[in-house]
């Protein structure tokens, strides 16, 4: 399929070939190619089907066991861990940051982005640094990308992956969720041209099969912290021949959002995690129905599709709102 690229985005007043290193670290914050990922895993001994995540140069990731919206045949990835007494219905999950990976200011963007994710939530679910106390064996190990991968969980932030929505799309990645444009209904939502995506990467679109996939009652998100794209892991050829690797069904380019977790995005994971989550966390809905964050009224990020969250009347500066409909 050959599309005007530059008409079609030019309609959207975006050029997705020009956009940054933070805005596209799904494939900038890479280093190995999966063949020699899995050299690397052969050298030490690991079975190359560990639940961790690879990064590449072409952006691969990879978790074996990684949920995408639910599961209806697996629990939640997490559970509380036998040494945390929780105080309430809370969930605990613990990271520790890699000794020496990261300096002072990474360290701080990394837990402001988490408090950002969980405060949303009415931390239902607590991603607690462990790195010094070191009470819990298990953990989520985040590191800049090496050949160390002894750990249970590693979770790579390379260099350009510093902004806050990148930091939250890779701890649901931890989390369990899968990308967005792999929901089992993504037909009904997107066209994926697999003949313009780089072969080692096609696993990133590779849709999760309806049997496997509960419908979990959230809309698609375009606009997901989880979803990527119209040009993530297209191939020189596709590029340079104005094509994408997934579209609109009226043929429309995707625009990747990191800003941060969407409404949609949260609503989610309130959904996988319900046996901690459950009655502590309030939806409204946009016009349309979908859920909408109370928080996330005028704060200047549109999650609703028609934008009424945001509204004409919206006082961002001032966080208030003179209407909402």
């Amino acid at each position: 399929m050959r599309l005007d690229k530059r008409l079609l985005l030019s309609t959207f007043n975006q050029n997705l070939q020009e956009k940054n290193a933070a805005e596209k670290a799904d494939y900038k914050c890479s280093i190995f190619t999966i063949r020699q990922a899995n050299e690397i895993y052969k050298r030490h001994g690991l079975n190359t089907a560990r639940s961790i995540l690879i990064s590449s140069t072409v952006a691969y990731e990879r978790y074996e066991d990684q949920r995408d919206l639910t599961y209806a045949d697996i629990l939640p990835r997490w559970e509380n861990p036998d040494e945390y007494n929780p105080t309430g219905s809370e969930l605990l999950v613990p990271y520790r940051f890699a000794q020496d990976h990261f300096v002072t200011a990474d360290i701080d963007l990394i837990k402001s982005a988490l408090e950002g994710l969980t405060s949303q939530i009415n931390a239902c679910i607590v991603l607690y640094d462990d790195t010094f106390t070191a009470i819990y064996p298990h953990y989520i190990n985040v590191k800049r990308y090496d050949e160390n991968f002894a750990i249970d969980t590693d979770l790579n932030l390379g260099p350009n992956c510093m902004s806050v929505g990148i930091i939250q799309h890779e701890f649901l990645h931890a989390l369990g969720f899968k990308h967005e444009q792999t929901r089992a209904d993504r037909d009904d939502h997107i066209n994926v041209f697999f003949e313009n995506i780089i072969p080692d990467a096609a696993s990133n679109y590779a849709k999760i099969d309806i049997d496997s996939w509960e419908d979990v009652n959230s809309p698609y998100d375009f606009t997901s912290v989880m979803h990527y794209g119209s040009d993530f892991f297209i191939t020189n050829e596709a590029s340079e021949a104005g094509l994408f690797t997934m579209t609109k069904l009226n043929g429309e380019p995707i625009v990747p959002q990191r800003n941060g977790a969407t409404s949609i995005d949260l609503h989610q994971l309130t959904y996988a995690y319900d046996g901690f989550c459950s009655g502590q966390v309030e939806f409204e809905s946009c016009s349309n129905g979908d859920p909408l964050l109370p928080s996330r009224v005028c704060d200047g990020n549109a999650d609703c599709v028609d934008g009424s969250d945001e509204g004409e009347d919206c006082l961002v500066d001032w966080g208030c709102c003179a209407s909402f409909e």
